[in-house]
């Protein structure tokens, strides 16, 4: 097995601090908004994170996802 590159940790670190972070008692990034903010930039194309990924991050690290979703 190989050793995750330093950069890919860091991202991995900051989107879940991210993910947890509520403002006045609601979510700060719904899941969408969390793949755009932490896309990768290959030449001209940015290519977000999908929902999958993240949920396989999140599921890596041991973090719950307990999210309700809103309701209009």
């Amino acid at each position: 097995m190989g050793q995750i590159p330093l950069p890919e940790t860091k991202r991995d670190t900051a989107l879940i601090k991210d993910y947890l972070k509520k403002n006045r008692g609601e979510w700060s990034y719904s899941i969408s908004q969390l793949g755009v903010r932490y896309a990768r930039i290959e030449g001209d194309k940015l290519i977000p994170l999908t929902a999958t990924r993240i949920h396989q991050i999140l599921n890596k690290h041991g973090i719950e996802k307990n999210r309700i979703p809103r309701t209009a």
